[in-house]
């Protein structure tokens, strides 16, 4: 959509927004039937209201979703939010520890990090 916006093609505009319509749609279905994957790219798109309307209490759901499976990467993020309080989410620093763990223990390195630091390591804001 930027080369668009840049370029000033709407067609471009309409065509990426619908796009990222779509993409939210699949995201969500795939989240629903088990896709760790699918769960982390739906909390990005809700949690930075991209093909969507922000809804970070939504895309805090999806981590906590993507986390329940065992993906590292959810659970980081999970943990970072609440651990930090990010985004207007209210801090939960005993959830958020326990998220870092969990990801930590599925291999995620930077969690590990954070866990020994207590930093917590989040880049949302």
């Amino acid at each position: 959509w930027l080369v668009g916006a840049v370029l000033g093609c709407p067609g471009d505009l309409a065509r990426a927004a619908k796009l990222e319509r779509k993409t939210v749609s699949a995201f969500h279905r795939r989240c629903d039937r088990g896709s760790q994957d699918a769960c982390l790219g739906l909390a990005r798109l809700r949690w930075h209201g991209r093909g969507v309307q922000q809804d970070r209490r939504a895309a805090l759901d999806a981590l906590r979703r993507g986390c329940q499976r065992d993906h590292a990467d959810s659970c980081h993020e999970y943990g970072a939010i609440l651990l930090k309080g990010l985004g207007g989410i209210p801090k939960d620093p005993a959830r958020g520890r326990a998220a870092l763990r969990r990801a930590c223990e599925e291999g995620s390195m930077r969690s590990c990090r954070a866990l020994r630091s207590g930093s917590g390591s989040g880049r949302r804001r």
